[in-house]
């Protein structure tokens, strides 16, 4: 029998690239580490997936699988091919539907 009031855990995934690789991996690491800790209901994979174009690539086909990651840093400019993919929607759609 589940405990009174426990919620499930929301998992996330998170695709970011860095350009030069290194100890900016570690910022990342401690950055979701501390939103982790202050979120306990919430666990984030923070996956590092090479240089932007490396990420942006990871993101289309995890997204063409059928089990897209719900972030990823990417270039502004990939907007319009995820646009392009129904693969994101206006913010302002969903705040004007809630």
């Amino acid at each position: 029998m589940a405990a009174v009031g426990a919620q499930a855990a929301t998992e996330l995934t998170m695709y970011y690239p860095v350009a030069v690789g290194g100890p900016l991996t570690k910022v990342v690491d401690g950055i979701v580490a501390d939103f982790m800790q202050e979120n306990p209901d919430i666990k984030v994979n923070a996956i590092y997936a090479g240089n932007y174009n490396d990420a942006r690539i990871k993101a289309l086909a995890a997204l063409n699988s059928g089990e897209p990651a719900q972030l990823s840093v990417m270039f502004s400019i990939d907007i319009y091919e995820l646009i392009e993919q129904d693969a994101i929607v206006a913010f302002d759609d969903i705040v004007s539907s809630a």
